[in-house]
């Protein structure tokens, strides 16, 4: 049941990111239009619907079977024209509000509409105008908790800067970012927040090519020019392996993300300038990588558990690895913080009630809000509008002690 959810989740998912996913997906249920779907059910059964209709809303039953096109029952700008004896132009301009229409007939057009069932066409009107005042938010795995926070930021600050944003999930996937950014260039987006996979710079330089305002969250590429807003992820590793060192521990094992991913890249760097600042020789055992989506940190616990990786402690590329790693050593045996020492990176379990605290780095101000403002500035510049922007943002970050790091006994 659950691996049918999940494919099910999967099929909407690519269904939200492609027009012609229909004919991809094969005759999969799950992926069909109900009205396909409807049609072939047995004795193609009927069911109530509410539907608007030129002489008002109407309750009725309808076949979706037959095929109709509900766009047809939809009330127009003409149909209150017939309705009112007023031209069209009239009533646009009246349910716009202008002001060379009178109260009287603004009020007679709405009550009219209201009447009908009238809707208005918020995307051709926008498109007309050139925007559509929304966004595209994309990210590499909605399921961190990490990016799950900052989207709902990023969702709550553009809604008060009067946008409305889409959220694309890409699973760290190249060719799904790519889909990803095809269908958001499609809707017409005013702008666009995007982590990026990263594997290649392609998708990036397609997205700048069609000239739509983007900003990159969290991460970053160093030889391009593109804006980004992110945390001081260099300075991050720095401080979580400086805690441990000045905490007595020699032995710091460093767990990394994908080495094509800017931030685990930076972080390691932080590592490594700690280790040298204080006089610690880099060694290539105590340095190994693992997957930016959780679950692959089996065989990192378990070399832990069984003494080929000699470490005390811990510095973990982000907050969802380290709890990962953290509950396989306690299934092993091995004590957190007092055999081995964790710290993550991001912060994020700080804003929840959890049994354990993890010592981990968080960033010192607001990153949505930080990255919305760059791109409605970006939006705003494009439109002809002066603004001020900076398009390169590296957020301050700060150690906060949690209960999975501690002194060594007997360090120095």
């Amino acid at each position: 049941m659950e691996m049918r959810a999940a494919q099910g989740a999967r099929l909407l998912t690519e269904a939200s990111m492609n027009d012609n996913v229909y004919e991809e997906c094969g005759k999969s249920a799950a992926a069909e239009p109900i009205t396909k779907r409807a049609s072939r059910e047995e004795g193609a059964q009927k069911s109530l619907v509410i539907v608007p209709t030129k002489r008002g809303r109407t309750i009725g039953r309808t076949n979706f079977s037959g095929g109709g096109d509900m766009k047809n029952n939809m009330v127009t700008l003409k149909d209150i024209a017939e309705r009112t004896g007023l031209s069209i132009n009239t009533i646009s301009r009246a349910l716009r509000n202008k002001d060379d229409i009178s109260e009287v007939t603004k009020k007679r057009v709405r009550a009219v509409a209201r009447e009908m069932g009238y809707m208005h066409n918020a995307l051709a009107s926008s498109l007309r105008q050139g925007q559509t005042d929304t966004i595209a938010v994309i990210v590499g795995d909605i399921s961190n908790p990490f990016f799950s926070w900052h989207v709902g930021e990023i969702e709550r600050y553009a809604r008060g800067c009067g946008y409305i944003t889409y959220m694309i999930n890409t699973e760290e996937d190249e060719a799904l970012e790519l889909r990803a950014i095809r269908n958001s260039l499609q809707r017409k987006v005013d702008g666009i927040i995007i982590a990026p996979s990263q594997h290649s710079i392609g998708n990036l330089l397609y997205l700048q090519e069609n000239n739509v305002p983007f900003v990159l969250l969290s991460r970053r590429f160093r030889d391009v020019s593109m804006p980004y807003v992110i945390q001081d992820d260099r300075r991050g590793g720095y401080l979580a392996t400086k805690h441990l060192i000045e905490n007595g521990h020699r032995e710091i094992l460093a767990v990394h993300g994908p080495l094509y991913i800017s931030s685990a890249q930076e972080r390691l760097q932080g590592y490594e300038d700690a280790l040298a600042e204080y006089g610690i020789r880099r060694n290539p055992d105590l340095i190994r990588g693992v997957s930016a989506i959780p679950g692959n940190c089996k065989n990192v616990a378990n070399a832990i558990a069984g003494g080929e990786i000699p470490c005390t402690g811990a510095v973990v590329f982000n907050d969802v690895i380290a709890l990962e790693i953290w509950y396989l050593l306690k299934k092993l045996g091995v004590r957190v913080p007092e055999d081995c020492s964790i710290v993550g990176f991001d912060n994020i379990y700080a804003r929840f009630s959890t049994p354990y605290q993890l010592t981990s780095v968080g960033i010192t101000a607001n990153l949505a809000s930080s990255t919305v403002d760059m791109l409605v500035r970006l939006i705003r510049r494009r439109k002809g509008e002066s603004a001020d922007i900076e398009t390169e943002k590296v957020l301050d970050v700060k150690l906060v002690q949690g209960e999975s790091s501690g002194r060594l006994p007997g360090g120095s």
